[in-house]
C-alpha cells in the first residue's frame, strides 16, 4: 500500500500561512528584540527564544493559534538542528532538521493512525533505514528511499506472518521469505507484492511445491515433494491448476494434489498494511 499522510497541507486546514520570516512581521518598523523575549504577530502567533539581526536564532518556541508549536533550535530565522514539532491534530516530529525540513535522525508519531517511524530522513521523508510500528502491532524494519520501503527489510503482521527479503517502491518485490504463523513459508522470486518467478512453498506438514509462478499463482514445470524429500509428482500447472500428470507417482492420487496444492489458498499477500507516514512540510505552516 503507497497511501501516505499529504507532504503539503492544504489551506482548509486552518494553519497559518502568515509568513513571519523577520521581526518586521511580528511588529513592523521595531528594532531587533532582546534575547528571550516573546513577541506575538498580529495573527497570534507566539515567538519566544533568540534572536540575531532581527531573525529567530537559537534556541527557541513557536506557538500557532491553531495549536501547532514547534521548541528547539533555529539559525538564522529557520528551523535548523535538533527540535519538535507538534501539528495541531497532536501528531509530533522530534529529531534534526535542516533548514525547515526533517534531516538526519528523528521520529514522527501520527496521532490518527498510530503509526510511528524512527529513523533516517531526508528532505521531509524516510530515508535511509528506519523502523515503522503500527497499532495492530506489525512492524517493518529496513531501509527506505523518498518515502517508501525499499532495499532489504523485514516486515511483520500483528499475527505473527512475516516477510524477510527485498522491497522495491513499498511493495515486496525481488527475492525473499514470506512465512505464515502455521510455519508454512514461501522462499523465492515476487513482483509488485505477487509470487512470480521461481519459488519453492513449504506446507505445515513440510510437504512442498518447487516451481514456477505468475502473478501469486502455481504456473510452469514444477515438482512436488513429501516432507521426507521424496518427489511425488513432476509436471506442469497453468495458472494455478495442474496441467499435466503424466509424471506422478504410481499411487499418488491427482485429486488429493490438486485439493491440496491447487485449491489451498496460498496467501500470497499483494500489498503490505502500511500507511507510509510522512512528515508534513514545516513550509504549510509559515515557517519561511
Amino acid at each position: 500500500m503507497n497511501c501516505y499522510i499529504p507532504r503539503t497541507m492544504s489551506a482548509s486546514t486552518g494553519l497559518m500561512s502568515t509568513n513571519v520570516r523577520t521581526y518586521s512581521a511580528f511588529r513592523e518598523g521595531a528594532s531587533a528584540p532582546d534575547s528571550q523575549k516573546t513577541y506575538t504577530d498580529r495573527t497570534g502567533a507566539k515567538y519566544t527564544g533568540g534572536w540575531k539581526s532581527g531573525l529567530r536564532h537559537g534556541d527557541g518556541t513557536q506557538e500557532w493559534p491553531n495549536g501547532a508549536k514547534f521548541e528547539g533550535q533555529w539559525v538564522d530565522n529557520r528551523i535548523h538542528g535538533i527540535g519538535k514539532f507538534t501539528y495541531s491534530d497532536g501528531s509530533t516530529y522530534e529529531g534534526q532538521w535542516y533548514r525547515d525540513t526533517a534531516e538526519g535522525k528523528g521520529c514522527y508519531f501520527d496521532e490518527k493512525s498510530k503509526v510511528k517511524y524512527a529513523g533516517d530522513w531526508q528532505d521531509d521523508k524516510q530515508h535511509g533505514f528506519g523502523t515503522e510500528t503500527f497499532s495492530d502491532g506489525s512492524m517493518y524494519s529496513g531501509f527506505f528511499a523518498n518515502g517508501s520501503k525499499d532495499g532489504t527489510g523485514r516486515f511483520r503482521w500483528g499475527n505473527a506472518d512475516s516477510f524477510s527479503g527485498q522491497f522495491l517502491n513499498g511493495q515486496i518485490h525481488g527475492n525473499g521469505r514470506m512465512k505464515w504463523s502455521d510455519d508454512s513459508c514461501y522462499d523465492g522470486e515476487w513482483v509488485e507484492g505477487a509470487a512470480h518467478g521461481r519459488g519453492r512453498h513449504v506446507l505445515a506438514d513440510r510437504r512442498s511445491y518447487e516451481g514456477g509462478f505468475e502473478c501469486g499463482k502455481k504456473h510452469g514445470p514444477a515438482v512436488i515433494s513429501s516432507s521426507q524429500g521424496r518427489q511425488l509428482w513432476n509436471g506442469e500447472w497453468h495458472n494455478g491448476s495442474v496441467r499435466d500428470t503424466s509424471d506422478s507417482e504410481p499411487g499418488f492420487q491427482y485429486d488429493e494434489a490438486r485439493k491440496r496444492f491447487a485449491d489451498e489458498v496460498c496467501r500470497f499477500p499483494s500489498t503490505l498494511p502500511s500507511v507510509q507516514p510522512q512528515i508534513r512540510r514545516v513550509q504549510a505552516l509559515g515557517l519561511s
